[in-house]
Parts: structure tokens; sequence; C-alpha cells
């Protein structure tokens, strides 16, 4: 597949997972939230100041201008997650879906040649196609995925599971990116291991366990 085919599908499939999360029935969000217990809100917030520095940065070098880069990660976050407690949360998603626009249009401003190439200034050891999938579908997918276990969204997290393992495998073959989600089944801490299946796919083996409770494995 085509680095901007991939692009293409990372998009959709980010839009799916955060139409089902938004959509799927779950416990009441609080009026209010904290920094350690984010609402749906919150997560929209957070992915879209990171779809903004992304479309911005990405805007920069398809131009041949200087970004400035995020070097204090845990600052970015706190801030993103202070200006969206001020908005509501239509128009958190509002701005979600505008900046996935954004980062989408700035994508297709490199040809096929140029996505293949690990020479851009991403910050990371990667071609700009794969830091794009990232940006566009990685990080959205670890939130969306996180949240629906959070809240026992449990149609969100197979089905946005299902849909995504393709692209997933081809990013990232170990399933590395899952990992921090053992705590939901093994406690906090927990050491999650790695092994493939031919029933539930290569996933660590606490999110194996819950495909298969659920019925589906």
């Amino acid at each position: 597949m085509q680095l901007k085919k991939r692009m293409a599908e990372a998009l959709t499939l980010t839009r799916q997972g955060l139409d089902r999360l938004a959509h799927e029935p779950g416990p009441r969000e609080p009026a209010t939230s904290t920094w350690d217990d984010w609402t749906l809100r919150d997560v929209w917030a957070h992915l879209g100041a990171w779809l903004e520095f992304a479309s911005v940065k990405v805007e920069a070098m398809a131009d041949g201008k200087p970004f400035e880069e995020v070097n204090d990660v845990e600052q970015f976050n706190r801030r993103a997650y202070e200006r969206g407690v001020t908005l509501s949360d239509s128009a958190a998603r509002r701005a979600l879906e505008e900046r996935l626009t954004a980062l989408g249009k700035a994508a297709s401003r490199f040809s096929e040649t140029d996505l293949d190439k690990a020479t851009w200034p991403t910050g990371f050891r990667m071609t700009l196609g794969r830091y794009l999938v990232m940006d566009a579908f990685v990080h959205p997918l670890q939130h969306i995925l996180y949240h629906a276990l959070k809240t026992s969204r449990d149609k969100t997290f197979l089905t946005t599971l299902e849909e995504a393992k393709t692209l997933l495998a081809w990013y990232d073959p170990a399933m590395d990116i899952l990992g921090s989600f053992g705590e939901f089944f093994q406690g906090e801490g927990a050491q999650v291991h790695f092994f493939g299946s031919v029933d539930t796919g290569p996933y660590p083996r606490p999110i194996q366990e819950r495909i298969r409770q659920l019925g589906h494995g």
C-alpha cells in the first residue's frame, strides 16, 4: 500500500473511532474533570492540540520554514488540558475534527517520494509517512481504546481494534503501543507480555483476555 493511501486510511479509521466513542452509551460524564481523570471533552482537547501542532509543523516543512518544536511534553499536555476545560464538549470535538482535516491537507502537499524519506525534521527516526500516520492514527487510537476501556464502551473497544489492526500491525508489528492498557486487567504497573494468537491477534495478553471475555476470541 502506498503511503498516501495509508494516510487516507489513517484519517478514516480515526474518524470512525472518534464517532464510535462519542455515540456509544457510557457512564454519565462528570460536570468537571481532573488532570488524572479525563472526560471525553478532555480527550478531544488533548488530541486536538497535538493535531494542531502537527499540522502547523508539517505545513512549515512543506514551505521550508522553521517551526517551534515541543520540548516539554508534560507542559504541553497540561496547557492543552487547561485550555480544554474552558470548552464545551461540542466545541472541543469540532476543533478536533478541524485539526484532523488540517493535518490531512498538510500531508497532501507531499509526494509519495517525499513521504518515503526519513530526512525530514520530524523529531523521530522514521519516514515522514510513518510520522503522519503516528499523529493522525496511532496517537488518537491509543486514547480512543484507553477511554473505551475506562468507560466500559466494549463495542467501541472491540470494533475499533478490529478495524485498526491491519494498519496498526504495519506501524507497530509488536503492538507495543497497547502495552499500557494492562492496568485495566492486571493492576497498576503490571508487566505486559506479548505473544501472537490466531484468534485474537498479536495483542498484549490482557487485551486478548478481554476480547475472549467479551465472546469475540
